[in-house]
Order: structure tokens, then sequence, then C-alpha cells
């Protein structure tokens, strides 16, 4: 674990504890890393609970999708059944106690493909905004390696395009979904969590 910023630091310091306090008492304990997870049942009503139910928020209310940098920043995006999965394996594995894991597919996902893949399951076509913004302490890539899970016979199996159709299916159905999104980015704008870039000189 290398992380900078507060949110990573204190989730290290979330691990150490369980995780010692496991061996301590002698209480088998597992600690996993998640990936960007999404799927069905995720709140779409919180505008900063995650990225699919801020773009489903836009396109289904018509509204442009706001996107920050370039749109080429990307993520590792897994599905909330693999996650569910993860779970399970290890619980079920004793070779698993007392490590720390990460719970991903181990491939990068742009923000302009995760708008493009879910926006298509939606059957919308999305209007894509790029104002030059990036959102202060963003992470440019974050694709965590998979390999020690998948040394002990664990590896996603839900494609993206099945996990978008899964959450399409889903959201689709719900009633009055709300665009929040619009009102959290001008919030953060004036609290100053998002910035303009700077441009370089011609």
């Amino acid at each position: 674990m290398n992380g900078a910023t507060a949110y990573a630091v204190s989730k290290h310091s979330q691990e150490e504890i369980a995780l010692g306090l496991g061996r301590t008492y002698g209480v088998p304990s597992v600690a996993l890393r998640y990936a960007i997870t999404f799927g069905p049942r995720q709140s779409f009503h919180n505008a900063y609970s995650g990225l699919s139910g801020i773009l489903a928020q836009r396109v289904l209310n018509g509204q442009p999708v706001v996107v920050y940098e370039d749109g080429l920043q990307t993520r590792d995006i897994i599905s909330v059944e693999d996650v569910a999965d993860a779970n399970i394996f290890v619980m079920e594995h004793d070779d698993a106690e007392f490590q720390v894991f990460n719970v991903g597919t181990g491939r990068g996902v742009s923000v302009l493909e995760f708008v493009r893949v879910l926006a298509s399951k939606l059957g919308v076509e999305p209007q894509v905004e790029m104002p030059g913004e990036f959102r202060l302490g963003d992470v440019r890539h974050i694709v965590p390696d998979v390999s020690k899970l998948a040394a002990l016979g664990w590896r996603a199996r839900t494609t993206l395009e099945q996990a978008a159709q899964a959450y399409a299916d889903w959201i689709v159905d719900q009633p009055e979904v709300r665009d929040n999104a619009g009102a959290a980015i001008e919030d953060m704008r004036g609290r100053g969590v998002i910035l303009q870039a700077r441009r370089k000189a011609a």
C-alpha cells in the first residue's frame, strides 16, 4: 500500500486493525480491497455514490455527462456479483487467512468507455461535456494487481457489458431517478474540489 490520500491511509489502518485483532484473538480474518464496484440495487439517489449512478441520473434525465480531464483516465470496474463471489471464496479458503487481496478484473476501463457502454445498455446516445476540469486529488489510473487472489484460484467472470446490462435492466424499472449530479457538481466547484485545468501557452 502506497496511497498518499487520507482515504487510502484510513483504509490501510483499518486493514491493519482488523488483521491484528484477528491474529491476537485467533479469529480468521482477510482484508479485501475492491475495485470500482457497481450493480443492481446500488443507490442512485446520492450523486457522490459512484460513476454508474451519476451517469444513469444524467442520461435518463436528458442531461449531458460531465467528464473530467480528457476522459482517458482509467479504473478497474467490477460487477458486484463478482465482489460477492470473492468474499465467499476467501471465507472458504483457509490459505487466504490474515492476508490482503485486491479484488478486480485486472483490466483498466477509461471513463469514456464506461460512459459509452452503460449508456448503450440504457438505450441512450450520451451527450458528453468535457469542460477541461479535474477533481483535486484524483489519481489518473487505478488498476490494481489482482494476481495474488488469482493465484488461489479466483477470477472475475462478469464482463463489463454483462455488468452494465444487469445494472441498466434494474435501474430503468426504478421510480424517480432524479438528476442530483448537477447540483453536486456545482457544490464541488464552489468548494474548490473541481478545478479548471491550466492551459499551456501556445
